[in-house]
């Protein structure tokens, strides 16, 4: 499977439970008032008699009582039935986004997810506060695509795919300004605090076909493109610079794109299908193979592939779909979207040494603080 955003649909599960008390009470007090049905005061005023009334002791206890229960089970592991026969009991705070939240940046003391479920807007882009796992805003933006990056200038910026855009945002999350480019944006990252590197293509010109991909860079004081090359391949997606290289996947090509500061070919990498995601550690860069449930590890000062790291969980014969990688105190992280779990992995030893649960179909971790 190709996982690309464009064309991921969104399957959302909810569960319901609904419990309606009937409670039939003689009001001991003699005053007779209107009542107005499910007004919240009126309804604490019953809840405290009826307590008071029926167990005699101040309803100041039962409050007392209750919030010290929701504390004993506020660590309890709740476990969800999917639809596909799947258990799931989640660690951690689950936080409601947007519709297919894909890609996720810590940006000024947060962490802004990219919802992208949706491959014409509208779209949204939702600010997560980490310390409280609470939503402090969400921004509204017609169209998106999943990649986000902070530049070198200390603003964030957003592809906006479908309109050819990449947006500008301060850390009040304002829109400082918006860019045009040629076509359908994909993939950005800083190259210094004046210029971005930003990948786009054209839309279909037959059924199945593509024009190839474009790096362009992107001078975000001027708005101009300072320079651009076409890739020869197929939809790129995602870019990283490191040590004045750039590197770009091709999903559809399993390649990596290597390119020099002048935009000039390297090489050109054969990785596994369907290279997506990027992550580096050092001079170690690592892209995600989301058809090969499997991790290339390419040496970006020689631009080579040297190793491969497998992901695929054990057993499993459907494939894990991965879908993103981090890197964080010597450990390799990776979301396993169809086993809805993040694989923990030691690279030095490429083996997976644990899973950790998380909701159905992780798209991106991340690591913050």
């Amino acid at each position: 499977m190709n996982f690309n955003p464009k064309y991921i649909g969104a399957v959302a599960a909810a569960i319901l439970a609904v419990l309606v008390p009937t409670i039939l009470v003689r009001n001991p007090s003699p005053e007779r008032r209107a009542v107005e049905m499910d007004d919240p005061a009126d309804t604490e005023r019953l809840n405290r008699e009826i307590w008071e009334w029926a167990k005699k002791t101040p309803y100041e206890t039962a409050l007392r009582r209750a919030r010290e229960s929701q504390t004993a089970r506020a660590s309890e592991q709740a476990t969800v039935q999917l639809p596909t026969g799947w258990s799931i009991g989640p660690v951690g705070a689950q936080v409601p986004l947007g519709t297919l939240p894909f890609e996720a940046v810590p940006f000024a003391g947060y962490v802004v997810v990219i919802n992208s479920g949706y491959a014409r807007g509208p779209q949204s882009v939702t600010v997560v506060d980490p310390a409280t796992s609470k939503v402090i805003r969400t921004l509204s933006i017609d169209t998106l695509y999943p990649s986000a990056r902070v530049g070198l200038d200390g603003d964030l910026y957003i592809s906006g795919g479908f309109s050819k855009q990449v947006y500008r945002y301060n850390a009040q999350f304002e829109l400082v300004r918006s860019y045009t480019l040629p076509a359908y944006t994909a993939g950005l990252t800083p190259i210094d605090s004046e210029r971005v590197a930003v990948s786009y293509f054209n839309g279909p010109v037959a059924a199945g076909l593509f024009n190839p991909g474009v790096l362009a860079i992107l001078n975000t004081t001027t708005g101009t493109v300072e320079a651009q090359t076409a890739l020869a391949a197929q939809e790129p997606y995602a870019v990283e610079f490191v040590g004045d290289r750039f590197f770009v996947t091709i999903p559809a090509g399993n390649r990596l794109v290597v390119l020099d500061r002048n935009l000039q070919l390297v090489r050109s990498l054969f990785l596994g299908r369907s290279p997506q995601a990027l992550c580096r550690n050092g001079t170690r860069l690592y892209a995600v193979n989301s058809n090969s449930d499997s991790l290339s590890v390419i040496d970006t000062a020689t631009a080579q592939v040297v190793g491969t790291i497998p992901v695929r969980y054990k057993g499993f014969p459907l494939g894990s779909a991965i879908t993103s990688c981090t890197v964080d105190n010597n450990r390799l992280y990776v979301s396993l979207a169809n086993a809805n779990a993040i694989a923990v992995i030691d690279p030095d030893q490429s083996l997976v040494t644990g899973l950790i649960p998380t909701g159905w179909y992780p798209t991106k971790v991340l690591s913050v603080g």
